[in-house]
């Protein structure tokens, strides 16, 4: 990996071709076989470029798992889940983070329930930090009401509501919209983590979007009775179907190397499963 400090940098395609160019002389361009780049203009451009000008047998492909984790970044600003439980979640890991009080009080409280993972912060720079983070709330969800309940000082009333009664109208709102989010998110975080894995493919890529589509389409036939409205609905699948297609059909990297590679690996899958 070759890094450079370039904050002061205009990071055009032209920039990160020749940025690119430097390493990619060094190994040997009849080395490389495909350029990635993820959906920003400067990258496809500078993607182009070195397609067109530095390695001209090597494919173009996009960011998989920027792509995913992208989509999960769509399913979080859908109306529904916006206020709650994103911003709640939010609320919730910003106050523990802060308050070193907040934090040793969960933490023994974590103890006491025989919870071993503590709440995730959401990073920028992690794939699905958002799908994580929510779901380490959920996990630490029954202690978070414990240390609510136990102050007296007032210092979680932001969120209180939220934990405070299960029976509450506020708080059957949050946990059903963080059920909600985590199990169509879910499907993708966890493709995320296959598709990073050093001997991922191409045709894993193929697959692993199916499966998500099929693990989706199932938690939105309500089989879990998670009450998800019909505009929630719709958006879900609008987003997923938009991604889908930027990828495999007519987006600017769509790609058929991931059909082809599943069609021509025996051991991923037979004719009949695609």
């Amino acid at each position: 990996m070759e890094c450079l400090e370039a904050t002061a940098v205009s990071h055009t395609g032209d920039w990160i071709r020749d940025f690119a160019k430097v390493t990619i002389d060094k190994i040997g361009a009849w080395r490389f076989c495909a350029v990635v780049a993820d959906s920003t203009g400067n990258t496809l451009l500078a993607r182009r470029l070195l397609v067109r000008n530095v390695i001209r047998t090597a494919l173009k492909l996009g960011d998989v798992v920027h792509h995913l984790n992208r989509a999960i970044g769509d399913i979080a600003k859908i109306a529904a889940f916006r206020p709650v439980p994103i911003q709640v979640v939010r609320n919730t890991i910003t106050i523990f983070h802060k308050s070193h009080a907040g934090h040793a009080a969960l933490k023994a409280a974590r103890k006491e329930r025989g919870i071993g993972r503590g709440i995730q912060a959401i990073g920028k720079t992690r794939f699905a930090t958002l799908t994580l983070a929510a779901a380490s709330v959920k996990e630490n969800a029954p202690a978070i009401r414990d240390v609510i309940k136990a102050d007296s000082g007032g210092a979680f009333d932001a969120i209180a509501a939220s934990y405070r009664s299960q029976s509450s109208r506020a708080s059957f709102q949050f946990e059903n919209g963080l059920s909600q989010f985590l199990h169509v998110s879910l499907p993708l975080a966890k493709a995320i983590a296959c598709l990073e894995a050093l001997d991922s493919t191409a045709a894993d890529v193929y697959l692993f979007w199916h499966a998500i589509l099929r693990s989706v389409e199932d938690v939105l036939d309500n089989e879990l009775d998670l009450d998800f409205t019909p505009d929630v609905i719709e958006e879900v699948r609008g987003i997923l179907n938009a991604r889908y297609r930027q990828l495999f059909k007519d987006g600017n990297i769509a790609n058929d190397i991931y059909l082809a590679a599943t069609y021509l690996n025996p051991s991923e899958c037979s004719l009949d499963s695609i």
